[in-house]
């Protein structure tokens, strides 16, 4: 029979041994603060993968030394798209966040720029109707939950883990 997923609240890496470690505190803090604002009915056509391990030495560099990663996005709403990345190593609130509109950033979500180091990323994407304020260390940016009222927003979000 197949290896189970998850056992005793930890869900299992593909040997069934490696355990994946928990959400730091400040990670959590801030994703539950982009669910709390850009609350909505889940669209089941607009997601990406629950979690994506990747390999450093196998990722395409750019120029300028950085890493493209592929969000792997399905079912993007139409609208614009507010993008937090929220690395869950970073020792500090200052380096945990980087923010802001994909479009006003020219950036496409197959191939966003990071830092060739490994690292774990949480990645979340909210659409929505019009520009929404970049989130910060602290969490969704003020006025996210008025824009995102009556169920006007989406939200997606997936792990990536750089190894």
């Amino acid at each position: 029979s197949p290896l189970p997923a998850s056992a005793g609240g930890w869900q299992l890496d593909g040997s069934g041994v490696a355990t994946v470690a928990a959400p730091a505190a400040g990670t959590c803090r801030v994703v539950d603060s982009l669910r709390a604002a850009a609350a909505a009915s889940p669209d089941s056509n607009f997601h990406v993968p629950g979690i994506q391990r990747l390999s450093l030495a196998s990722l395409p560099k750019a120029a300028d030394g950085t890493i493209a990663l592929d969000m792997q996005v399905t079912g993007r709403p139409a609208g614009r798209v507010m993008l937090a990345s929220i690395d869950d190593r970073a020792t500090s609130d200052a380096d945990r966040v980087v923010s802001g509109d994909l479009q006003e950033a020219g950036i496409d979500v197959s191939a966003i720029p990071f830092e060739a180091k490994p690292a774990r990323y949480l990645l979340v994407l909210v659409a929505a109707p019009s520009t929404l304020p970049a989130a910060t260390a602290q969490g969704a940016g003020g006025g996210m939950a008025s824009a995102c009222g009556n169920r006007a927003c989406q939200l997606t979000s997936g792990w990536i883990e750089v190894r």
